[in-house]
């Protein structure tokens, strides 16, 4: 599966996971992935766009522009979807033992599980959108509005 550009995932994603100062809730502050037992940024490449400066609670999301790349063997720590803004590309995943090919378009998407492992070689540029999602996100109860005792529910 060879690449014009490889990613260089050398650099060590800082707090993958962080507590916000104002909440209890779990911060996903960008896309990381596990290579060989480290946490690593999803791609070399910075993000044109990313949810990380407003801190959501569960969910990362990421934009990324980037040329032919190979993205080594990693593992999905969260939930993980993928959908491709630009880039009629071929591209090959070689996962649970199989390589799979296929051809990307606007608008293709990837819905990968938690824990998931894969290596994928993009032929050609692409413009992606990329979000993590904590699987605690879809799993937990929403809270039920308190009632107020005034007869409206409260917040």
């Amino acid at each position: 599966m060879g690449a014009t550009t490889r990613a260089d995932v050398s650099q060590s994603a800082k707090g993958t996971r962080a507590r916000s100062p104002t909440a209890s809730r779990l911060i996903v502050p960008g896309i990381g992935v596990v290579r060989e037992g480290r946490a690593e940024p999803f791609l070399n490449t910075r993000p044109t766009q990313s949810s990380a400066p407003v801190q959501w609670g569960g969910i990362a999301l990421e934009n990324y522009t980037v040329p032919a790349v190979l993205i080594a063997r990693h593992q999905h720590p969260e939930h993980f979807v993928h959908l491709v803004l630009r880039g009629t590309v071929k591209y090959e995943v070689n996962t649970r033992g199989r390589n799979l090919r296929f051809t990307s378009r606007p608008g293709t998407i990837f819905l990968l599980p938690r824990g998931t492992v894969d290596e994928v070689n993009w032929v050609g540029p692409t413009q992606r959108l990329a979000v993590a999602i904590r699987p605690r996100l879809l799993t937990s109860e929403w809270r039920k509005p308190r009632n107020s005792g005034r007869g409206k529910p409260g917040l």
